[in-house]
């Protein structure tokens, strides 16, 4: 039968137009997009079977494309749906889009949700003023640690002012960081004594103002930037200052009774010197006693510790670094030493090989080059010695403490907390301090004008000068003037930063401040004249320095005296 094509096309025809009248009236409900006319719907469909398919309820990945009407080529068609081709109509200028796409529009029956805006936590500050300028770190003293006394009771109230401060802090950090001006976040120097001794924040110079005001702050100050001991180094360093013939003068004192003599052939000439009598060459061996600081602590402020170093692995197995340290609020929270300096002068002290005083212990405490690193390390160390103070535990040890950090004079309001923290570990703690004297490569021996070493003009520290093992003379660099108490050795060897045996030489006032930590707590093990010593604590470190500096003598002549451990002579 040849009526078969017919009958298809006659009922395609049918199926259009019905399609077409529904596309008419979707069109006007506004579901459906303006083509034009019904030619153009017509030109989208292939097939019988598409004319039944409603675009809304079909995937969108099932949708063909529009055919091109310009193709006259022969086409395969499905059995199923044959190809219908009606007239191309004119295109209008709206051109149609590769593969439509349909939106589907809300009912304006349907309820309108709100507009969504952003929502900030309640505690969270406004943005400051971008004009209000860049933050300085500053240090807030409180007002309850203006005073430190360590019977004092911190009341109720400055706790709650204390409080308050800290508050109004973290506000005023929370608006720099929202305004791109944050700096490193509030740092808080806790106090077993006082509470709070500071807070340290990066402020505006409107901030500072404000917080002036604040009930219970004392001071608001910079936070300063500290130096480290300017060191040179070196694996063959020499000394350059030309040789000469020590004349010798009598030592103000000597020692008493000593326990057994130990000789130690391999040391190096700057221990060997320290233990060479009155009247004597430099001695082959460096001689030192049995006890040689044991029951003593020193606490190392400097860069850090190589803790891996075998200097600090003592004749029995031990470890002569104390597991108890000490971070700064600005270190790292690691006991590794940053500069190669720290381990260098910590070995000095205590170590096996390099130590002058083998048998006492060492406390790191790790601090970075800011003012608030050194002040924050002080307030720990006396909230050590004040919880061994409460426990009754400080009878049964000693301390030394080395500062090998300088800084320029500041004003007096910082000075003040500075003499303050020295007065209460000094007097209150017991505690000797010994400190470098500072270097100044331009101009020979120049006064000494660096903290803390000028405290000593108000306080028992002890401060170290350096001089030449070979020439018995004040190296040039070293400073001097009327706050200088001792000199030791300035050029050493010295355990490096790095794991074994390794050792460097080094040479500065740092090394020889080191070696006279070791002598104080060599000398507070030291048999009676340790007992002479620790017999009345409220005079401890006075006493330990008057006995530094008396056993010290000139090796040559009209040149400042020179640090001896009082060995190579016999007691009386």
């Amino acid at each position: 039968m040849r009526t078969t094509p017919l009958l298809i096309l006659l009922l395609s025809s049918i199926c259009a137009i019905i399609a077409s009248s529904q596309l008419v009236g979707r069109q006007e409900q506004g579901f459906w997009p303006d083509w034009g006319n019904i030619g153009d719907g017509l030109a989208l469909l292939r097939g019988v079977g598409n004319f039944f398919l409603d675009p809304l309820d079909s995937d969108s990945s099932n949708t063909k494309p529009p055919p091109n009407t310009d193709d006259t080529s022969d086409k395969q068609t499905s059995p199923d749906y044959p190809e219908v081709s009606p007239a191309s109509p004119s295109i209008p200028d709206t051109s149609l889009p590769a593969e439509p796409v349909y939106k589907l529009q809300i009912s304006n029956d349907l309820p309108q949700l709100p507009a969504l805006e952003p929502i900030l936590p309640a505690a969270l500050p406004p943005i400051i003023d971008v004009d209000c300028g860049k933050t300085t770190d500053q240090l807030i003293f409180t007002s309850s640690c203006a005073v430190i006394d360590p019977n004092q009771i911190v009341s109720i109230e400055a706790r709650a002012q204390n409080q308050a401060i800290q508050e109004k802090l973290i506000v005023m950090n929370d608006q720099n960081v929202l305004a791109g001006k944050g700096g490193r976040g509030l740092r808080i120097s806790k106090s077993d004594i006082c509470d709070v001794f500071f807070f340290a924040v990066s402020l505006t110079e409107p901030q500072i103002q404000e917080i002036e005001q604040q009930v219970g702050v004392h001071l608001v100050r910079p936070n300063q930037n500290i130096l480290m001991e300017d060191v040179s180094t070196s694996s063959n360093l020499k000394d350059s200052d030309p040789a000469d013939i020590p004349v010798l003068t009598a030592p103000g004192s000597r020692l008493k009774e000593r326990g057994q003599t130990v000789e130690d052939e391999d040391a190096w000439e700057d221990l060997r010197f320290i233990s060479t009598p009155v009247g004597s060459e430099i001695l082959d061996a460096y001689l030192y006693d049995s006890d040689a600081g044991h029951g003593v602590t020193i606490f190392a402020v400097d860069s850090g510790v190589n803790i891996l170093h075998d200097d600090f692995i003592t004749e029995t197995g031990e470890s002569s670094l104390l597991e108890d340290r000490i971070y700064a609020l600005d270190s790292s929270g690691t006991p590794d030493d940053y500069s190669n300096f720290g381990t260098c002068r910590a070995s000095k002290m205590v170590g096996r090989t390099y130590g002058v005083a083998k048998r006492a212990k060492v406390m790191i405490a790790v601090v970075f080059p800011s003012l608030s690193s050194i002040i924050d390390v002080l307030v720990q160390i006396s909230n050590y010695l004040k919880g061994k103070d409460d426990r009754q535990e400080q009878v049964r040890g000693y301390y030394v403490m080395s500062i090998m950090f300088q800084w320029e004079n500041t004003d007096s309001s910082i000075t003040s907390q500075l003499e303050g923290l020295l007065d209460l570990l000094i007097h209150s703690y017991k505690v000797v301090v010994v400190v470098p004297a500072g270097m100044d490569y331009d101009e020979h021996n120049s006064d000494i004008n660096m903290w803390p070493a000028v405290a000593e003009a108000r306080h028992d520290i002890i401060v170290v000068g350096a001089v030449s093992v070979k020439t018995s003379k004040t190296r040039h660099w070293s400073r001097g003037g009327p706050f200088l108490s001792v000199n030791a050795p300035g050029t050493v060897k010295c355990a490096d930063n790095k794991a074994g045996r390794s050792y460097v030489l080094k040479s500065d006032c740092g090394a020889a401040a080191a070696q006279v930590a070791g002598l104080a707590a060599y000398f507070l093990s030291l048999g009676s004249v340790g007992e002479i010593l620790r017999r009345d604590p409220a005079i401890i470190p006075l006493r330990v320095k008057a006995y530094i500096k008396a056993v010290a003598y000139v090796r040559s002549e009209g040149d400042f005296p020179a640090i001896w451990n009082g060995q190579g002579l016999q007691p009386r």
